[in-house]
């Protein structure tokens, strides 16, 4: 369990460092269940929003985030199409 801790924060720090900074725009109050937004550039990203404030996350390997089921799924069911990232002009 500790290594899944692990393995999930240095996933998130590797995400964040790594990858331009453009953060979707989440609710300012949450909801009983977790709000959950696509990464509009990476089909294997998404965002949880806690308290206002985007939290980028990864799905597992070779899944897709499938936005209408808002969860990890095969990439032919989540037919992601991902925009070509912002140039850093």
């Amino acid at each position: 369990m500790k290594a899944l801790y692990v393995l999930t924060v240095l996933t998130f720090i590797a995400f964040t460092l790594t990858e331009p900074v453009i953060k979707p725009q989440c609710p300012e109050d949450d909801n009983p269940n977790a709000t959950l937004i696509k990464d509009p550039y990476h089909c294997d990203s998404y965002y949880v929003c806690l308290e206002g404030d985007p939290i980028p996350m990864k799905c597992p390997p070779g899944l897709h985030f499938n936005d209408l089921l808002k969860t990890c799924d095969y990439p032919k069911k989540a037919k992601c199409k991902p925009l070509p990232p912002p140039s850093s002009d």
